[in-house]
């Protein structure tokens, strides 16, 4: 008989996932050695459970710091105090571990049967190389299920040990073709990637900001009734406007709307068109936008075309792209 799926995790644990895989991101080897804020904050190597909590991504998930103490009782990275208000990592960071040569970061490896299984497969396959004496699984972090990714870091008992590791990289073991490199090499690669993403930043802030371009008023026109027009088109609009002297920058239409805009290069052909303009020799309304409704017009493509740029488009219409903010 076949397994009886597993049910699907309530609204509250998906909740406490998604904050408990926020906050471990905070505090990760990919974040936090890089984090100066959260540094200032602590005491102790301690930062108050309240300033993670102030976060913006933390305030969209909740504002209830109970939930948030309720979500991390089930981390193994980081640690509560006795009084629930101050976290810090369970492990050093691999920049600041005293046996930083003896740490090979491993990846590669299966992630079946939880992280200990995980860790004590990874600890035995690497024993070939010498003696292992701990491993550490990590998680995907970009993703809010928090999974075992199949890497690690794995410290063996000499130094000779490690380098002898990493000299097999690129070796398979199980059938997976396995990467092995030094934790510090692992690191400086971290922290090349870091620079360079803030560089990127930097000269990005000291680019002369793109002069907005002022609408010209009247300049937008509403066709209506254009469900009536058979396979009524993009063309059939930019069309009939060209045919009363338009010059038309863009069309904003979908086959089977009745809704249309048509956006000009300059005001003043609305009075060519006769009061009834026809598409396919279907009668049609024609207004100009103007008030209201035509700022709600420029809003709304504003909107669209940052929306496209923010997903990395390069289409036309670009995208607005803020300074780096905390989530």
């Amino acid at each position: 008989m076949a397994e009886a799926p597993a049910p699907a995790p309530s609204a509250e644990d998906e909740l406490a996932t998604k904050i408990l895989r926020q906050v471990e991101y905070y505090f990760s080897d990919d974040s936090y050695p890089f984090d100066d804020y959260i540094k200032s904050q602590e005491t102790d190597g301690w930062t108050p459970l309240a300033t993670i909590a102030a976060f913006k991504k933390m305030v969209s998930y909740t504002t209830d710091l109970d939930v948030i103490r309720s979500a991390l009782k089930a981390s193994d990275a980081l640690d509560l105090d006795d009084s629930g208000e101050n976290l810090k990592r369970r492990y050093v960071t691999p920049d600041q571990d005293p046996h930083k040569e003896r740490i090979v970061h491993a990846s590669g490896f299966g992630v079946d049967g939880g992280k200990e299984a995980v860790e004590t497969n990874i600890g035995k396959a690497l024993e070939r190389f010498g003696s292992v004496e701990d491993v550490r699984a990590l998680r995907n972090l970009s993703q809010d299920g928090r999974l075992l990714d199949g890497s690690a870091f794995v410290r063996f008992a000499k130094k000779e040990d490690a380098e002898s590791a990493v000299e097999m990289s690129g070796c398979v073991i199980s059938g997976r073709k396995i990467g092995l490199m030094t934790s510090v090499d692992w690191f400086t690669r971290l922290e090349k990637k870091r620079a360079s993403m803030k560089k990127k930043r930097e000269e990005k802030d000291k680019r002369p900001p793109v002069p907005k371009k002022e609408n010209i008023p009247g300049c937008v026109l509403r066709f209506e009734k254009l469900e009536s027009v058979p396979e009524c088109s993009r063309e059939d609009l930019r069309s009939c406007c060209e045919k009363a002297g338009g010059q038309v920058k863009y069309v904003e239409f979908s086959r089977g709307d009745a809704v249309g805009h048509v956006r000009l290069g300059a005001p003043g052909i609305l009075e060519k068109l006769t009061s009834e303009p026809s598409i396919k020799d279907t009668k049609v309304t024609a207004s100009v936008l103007d008030g209201d409704a035509e700022k709600d017009y420029y809003a709304r493509l504003e909107e669209t075309a940052a929306a496209s740029r923010k997903r990395g488009g390069g289409r036309r219409g670009g995208g607005r792209r803020g300074k780096r903010q905390r989530n």
